[in-house]
């Protein structure tokens, strides 16, 4: 598996902060050869800070990754918008800030996706956002993303979560039912 590394703001400003200091410290005059070993060293002890970043939380994450579990409503209606509920359980001793992504199917418009949470340690988040069917037929919910806060905040790490799972889209019946009866009302009118 890939491991997919995102740099955070605190990352990129500390290697441009490294830059903004070379680029002084050349302007000032400081000695090439001795500018150079300055900034190698920097550059090795930036590296691994992050190295170290990366594999604090890997490993505190393989421990006890977070699950995500959904709560789908057996089927939907066409145009009709529901509010989809999930949790993000963390069985660890770990707290972990995450941004969630939940993978749905594309016919279905989403609101109040992603979501930025804060998951405690030994306990779950709530998480609820609305979405409203646009195409009948089959529907394919995937495993959610996340994106996990490296322990240093140097990094975000990608990570899919929960199960993939499928429901059917069926034309709104109540709003049918409900012309059906007006039709039948004019008719004996």
């Amino acid at each position: 598996m890939r491991l997919a590394l995102i740099p955070t703001r605190a990352s990129v400003w500390a290697l441009a902060a490294l830059a903004v200091a070379c680029a002084v410290a050349l302007v000032a005059g400081a000695p090439l050869a001795r500018l150079t070993l300055g900034v190698a060293g920097l550059a090795a002890a930036l590296s691994a800070t992050a190295l170290l970043d990366v594999l604090l939380t890997l490993r505190s994450w393989r421990a006890a990754p977070l699950q995500w579990q959904r709560k789908l409503p057996a089927a939907f209606a066409l145009g009709v918008p529901r509010t989809l509920a999930g949790s993000l359980v963390n069985d660890s001793d770990t707290r972990w800030r995450v941004a969630l992504f939940d993978h749905l199917d594309p016919s279905f418009d989403v609101d109040g996706l992603p979501q930025a949470l804060d998951v405690p340690a030994r306990a779950s988040v709530e998480v609820q956002y609305r979405l409203t069917p646009r195409r009948r037929g089959p529907a394919q919910f995937e495993p959610a993303e996340l994106r996990v806060r490296t322990r240093f905040g140097l990094f975000e790490l990608l990570r899919r979560v929960g199960a993939a799972e499928s429901r059917r889209v069926y034309p709104n019946f109540a709003a049918v039912s409900r012309y059906a009866w007006l039709a039948g009302d004019n008719r004996l009118a």
